[in-house]
């Protein structure tokens, strides 16, 4: 009797590390406090002897507790082959989570008179699987595969 399963290999994986792209999305690799901005006479409503006046104003408040967000990878699939490697199955599941991520906070009062800081407090999770099914095989000369792949996200 021949031998159904050819290949058979587990694999698992796990890694974490540092994402700096929502500071990059945000505007800026360095987070400091904005340059003050001159608003022009003419869309003021201060009067100074009848004339409209310029003013000055300030962009937002800077958190001194933002760190890059922690984007996490965990993998799980099986490599198999059977029929002298002719029919090849893998399969992968995932999950990507993806904590701290540069958003906006909470509201403050108006009467501040300027945008609350921005801070590390949203996160994301992509889930899914991967499975290939192929089959490789010779017609006399004539090599031919055939492939399907299915996934979910």
């Amino acid at each position: 009797m021949k031998k159904v399963v050819s290949s058979l290999k587990l694999r698992g994986s796990y890694g974490q590390l540092g994402d700096i792209s929502s500071l990059i999305n945000a505007g800026s690799y360095y987070l400091s406090q904005s340059t003050l901005s001159n608003v022009a006479p003419t869309s003021t409503n201060w009067l100074f002897n009848t004339v409209r006046q310029p003013y000055v104003t300030a962009g937002s408040l800077v958190s001194a507790d933002v760190t890059w967000a922690k984007p996490s990878m965990l993998d799980f699939g099986i490599d198999a082959g059977a029929l002298d490697d002719r029919l090849q199955i893998t399969f992968d599941w995932y999950r990507r989570r993806t904590k701290d991520l540069y958003g906006p906070t909470e509201q403050y009062p108006g009467i501040l008179g300027i945008n609350p800081p921005q801070r590390n407090n949203a996160s994301i999770e992509t889930k899914g699987f991967d499975l290939t099914a192929s089959w490789s095989d010779n017609i006399g000369k004539l090599r031919y595969n055939a492939r399907l792949i299915f996934w979910q996200l």
